[in-house]
């Protein structure tokens, strides 16, 4: 993810017309691809920093895991 977005900002910020949102739904997939929460975590804080230099809000979503 964290390669992925920095284009996508960059493009809209550069048609004039840059995200005002950013929904993320993110972490899930990491831990069951056997990430470590800590780079998980890390990776979304990076995610989180990338909107907020483009001005953008963030909203941010996960899902529960199995119990």
């Amino acid at each position: 993810m964290v390669a992925r977005l920095p284009p996508l900002l960059e493009e809209a910020a550069a048609s004039g017309q840059p995200y005002q949102w950013v929904l993320i739904l993110g972490g899930i997939n990491d831990v069951g691809c056997g990430r470590t929460g800590a780079d998980v975590f890390g990776g979304l804080q990076q995610l989180y920093q990338l909107c907020k230099d483009h001005g953008a809000s963030v909203h941010v979503q996960s899902s529960q895991g199995k119990q």
